[in-house]
């Protein structure tokens, strides 16, 4: 076997693997000895258990993560496991530097655009791929490495709810962690573009969620053989043709005027579809502003400001 000479993040999650596996074939020998901390029969489950949880939240990182945020969401999902009652006074310590002090932004991506626009921006990113956002710890970990002050861009319902709550559990421990309620990453990226550090935390925020409200978004998404075309999270549109589904979509969306429109296709779609969108709108808006982007999640992000 070679010696392992650097302790880094791929080597980190390998452990948390292989000591959880390890774990599950001791299980029931551990349970047998039923001495910790008093006799109850299950210390080598409650352990295994615990391991297994810290195992899948550094899985559950991105594949860049630092050691640092690894161990980092191993330790909270281990506080997790102790708050439910399995094996108490045990702390996962990172002995590396911590983030410098400040305000830090963490934003939930899906896509390659999103996720590049964001990061170019000044965000520390978390990729999801599937909506369901990232897990409860990994989200714990990030904050943590991001400074005393974070925002979070949620982009999504489901993961503003784990942010809302995961903000206030850290909250009980003096961070200021506040969440900013963005359903789309478009509406992210205009309040990243109005992000300033210099001000105050509650300023920031204050500014970054009126960005964020202040942009209108929609997007084209496909539904079997045919497109739907959604205004805010709602269907406003369906239909066969993606080009006339996406002009109604933006229509809806320029009804309450605008100076701005962001169009992002994903890949699979390409230019054509957005710049077809964006010439008819600027034919029946003169003088819009139309941006184009790569990489969305979905064929079509709109958003108008």
């Amino acid at each position: 076997m070679t010696a392992l000479e650097v302790l880094d993040g791929a080597a980190v999650r390998r452990w948390y693997r292989l000591a959880a596996n390890a774990l599950a074939q001791a299980r029931a020998a551990i349970d047998a000895l039923n001495v910790f901390p008093v006799p109850d029969a299950d210390t080598g489950t409650n352990l295994q258990l615990t391991l297994t949880s810290a195992a899948e939240a550094v899985e559950a990182l991105p594949d860049g993560a630092s050691p640092a945020e690894i161990w980092q969401a191993a330790g909270a999902a281990i506080e997790a496991g102790m708050r439910a009652g399995r094996p108490h006074r045990i702390t996962v310590t990172y002995l590396g530097t911590p983030a410098p002090g400040g305000r830090g932004v963490i934003a939930i991506a899906d896509g390659d655009g999103p996720a590049s626009l964001l990061r170019a921006a000044g965000a520390r990113v978390i990729r999801q791929e599937d909506g369901t956002g990232p897990a409860a710890p990994a989200l714990i970990a990030a904050i943590r490495q991001a400074g005393p002050e974070v925002i979070i861009l949620p982009n999504g319902a489901h993961v503003a709810a784990l942010a809302c709550s995961v903000a206030a559990r850290l909250a009980d421990e003096g961070m200021a962690v506040a969440v900013i309620p963005s359903r789309s990453p478009l509406q992210a990226l205009a309040a990243m573009a109005v992000h300033d550090p210099a001000r105050s935390h509650d300023a920031d925020v204050a500014a970054m969620g009126r960005a964020a409200a202040g942009t209108r978004y929609g997007s084209v998404v496909r539904r079997g053989d045919s497109v739907a075309g959604l205004v805010a999270d709602e269907v406003a549109v369906t239909g066969a043709d993606a080009g006339q589904v996406a002009l109604r979509v933006a229509e809806a969306l320029m009804a309450e005027g605008g100076e701005l429109v962001t169009l992002m296709a994903s890949d699979d779609v390409g230019p054509p579809l957005p710049q077809a969108v964006g010439a008819q709108l600027a034919q029946a808006w003169p003088g819009i502003e139309v941006v184009y982007y790569g990489g969305g999640p979905v064929p079509l992000l709109i958003g108008v400001e």
